[in-house]
């Protein structure tokens, strides 16, 4: 009797803090692409202002983020689908919700705003919607979903998973143009100096939001989350100013 009241006393001591360490971890799914100045999900080591944002609401709380990144597509799949991921960033109400209706999918306050557009040779700024005849994306982006007047019947998309690449397609006439967060595509021109050969198209379809962390297994980290962003607004703030993260003026 001895030895099992010992046993039963060792396993409490060893479940313990088990149970008190799977409270406190979390998987993260994040994009597997350069997205700087947003993120880096394409290295050893996710990086960038999301990395060191959600680290500093992890610290407060004594929590354990483990970033996986993933390609856009499986990136869905295992958020929404498998349900293997905890939270996904960024997020947003308006993206993918064709998968998304039958989920009790929880969405953060803004984390930061975005605009996504069109970006082209500077010779063919102002020509128009109809002189896009190939577009370049990101793989696993569908604009044709969120811009008003872009038909993906008269404008071909051709897939990629590097600006840089789209940026130089563009240049050499390969695409008409290419379909991106305008501060990660600038940040990217800087890199192969092409800041002022290729240029942001305000008269195409672009579309404005803000980026979220959602979730379907943990709102309660969510409101943490939520009260984080309010209470540490002058970190936020200064953590966007150090990666350059602007809006973009209309």
């Amino acid at each position: 009797m001895l030895r099992y009241f010992l046993g039963l006393a060792l396993c409490c001591i060893i479940c313990m803090p088990t149970t008190a360490h799977s409270e406190k971890w979390f998987s993260i799914g994040v994009e597997g692409i350069d997205y700087m100045p947003y993120f880096n999900g394409k290295g050893s080591e996710y990086s960038g202002f999301a990395r060191e944002l959600l680290d500093a609401f992890a610290k407060r709380h004594d929590y354990q983020f483990q970033y996986t990144a993933l390609p856009v597509r499986r990136l869905y799949q295992e958020f929404i689908e498998t349900r293997q991921l905890d939270f996904k960033f960024p997020d947003n109400p308006h993206w993918r919700v064709d998968i998304k209706k039958r989920t009790n999918l929880r969405y953060s306050s803004p984390v930061c705003d975005f605009v996504d557009g069109i970006l082209v040779n500077k010779k063919d700024l102002g020509k128009g919607i109809t002189h896009l005849k190939t577009l370049g994306i990101i793989f696993g982006f569908d604009p044709s979903r969120h811009l008003e007047g872009l038909d993906e019947n008269q404008v071909k998309l051709a897939p990629n998973t590097n600006i840089q690449s789209m940026a130089r397609m563009t240049l050499s006439e390969r695409i008409n143009g290419f379909y991106a967060n305008i501060a990660v595509a600038n940040a990217q021109l800087k890199e192969i100096n092409a800041q002022d050969d290729i240029l942001f198209d305000k008269s195409l379809p672009y579309r404005k939001g803000s980026y979220h962390l959602s979730t379907i297994k943990h709102p309660e980290v969510l409101k943490q989350f939520n009260d984080f962003l309010q209470q540490e607004k002058q970190l936020v703030d200064s953590l966007k100013e150090q990666y350059g993260i602007t809006d973009v003026s209309d």
